[in-house]
């Protein structure tokens, strides 16, 4: 088997992702990029015949460039518990299970940089019933790759530590049970519930769709029944006129999970 050896990744080095069915064989791909044209990327997954440690399937990354000065960027996952094999590597296919994690390095960029990670071909490869969040272990924040395109950070000129882990997807957030109480007078109570913590926008609209009235712009609110109020009146503050309305709620997860609800409701004065 090759010699693993760390190093940095040349644009546009790597392969394309692979669509390979089933839950037991699948590869994909997160590509890192910046604005100077750097670019590199690492292919994580699962397959029948891998194991946990070493093994054929692994790929290790290529050795840095030789001159110094060009657009370089390094991304693999690091090794160090695989004895003589230990080093960097830009594939890292498992034994396939429902949960697992990848540690990732990323490093080569100057400070202020700015890094855009993405993984297009995430979506026809991974199968359904999983998901992979990507979290940025410096800063904490998530992001669900099945749910969201991409994620951009910005260099301290050090090495970021990422990870990468499969799960399966459960407790979706959603919102359920919206709808509209009137109250005595004018305007009443926009009532729904959600299913987990998410951050949440509540808008009034035209059937047009015409913005009329926001409640809540990405408020947090906690899981369980909501109640916000509108006052019948437009951004304004003008009564608005009688008709038929629709009411919209947007609220999205940690993790870049967007759930949407719709329901009409009827002002009369």
């Amino acid at each position: 088997p090759p010699r693993p050896l760390g190093g940095a990744v040349p644009p546009p080095a790597g392969r394309a992702s692979r669509a390979l069915p089933g839950e037991h064989q699948w590869q994909a791909q997160v590509i890192a990029k910046t604005a100077a044209g750097a670019e590199a990327r690492v292919t994580f997954g699962v397959d029948r015949g891998a194991a946990d440690v070493y093994d054929g399937r692994d790929r290790a990354v290529p050795p840095p460039p030789p001159i110094d000065g060009g657009a370089w960027l390094t991304l693999g996952f690091p090794h160090g518990d695989w004895g003589r094999f230990a080093g960097v590597y830009d594939t890292d296919l498992r034994s396939p299970t429902r949960r697992l994690r990848w540690e990732l390095e990323l490093g080569g960029a100057q400070a202020g940089e700015v890094v855009s990670l993405s993984w297009p071909e995430l979506g026809a490869s991974l199968p359904a019933g999983l998901r992979v969040v990507l979290e940025d272990l410096q800063t904490g924040l998530r992001r669900s790759l099945r749910h969201t395109t991409g994620y951009t950070l910005t260099s301290d000129g050090g090495t970021r530590r990422l990870a990468l882990s499969v799960e399966p997807d459960e407790d979706r957030p959603a919102i359920t049970a919206l709808g509209y109480a009137a109250t005595r007078g004018v305007g009443g109570e926009v009532r729904f519930t959600l299913s987990t913590e998410l951050r949440a926008t509540a808008v009034v609209r035209g059937l047009n769709g015409a913005l009329v009235r926001t409640l809540l712009a990405d408020e947090p609110l906690s899981a369980g029944p909501q109640a916000v109020r509108w006052d019948g009146r437009d951004e304004a503050g003008r009564l608005a006129p009688d008709g038929t309305y629709r009411l919209e709620v947007i609220a999205r997860s940690e993790t870049g999970e967007q759930v949407r609800a719709q329901a009409t409701v009827t002002q009369r004065r």
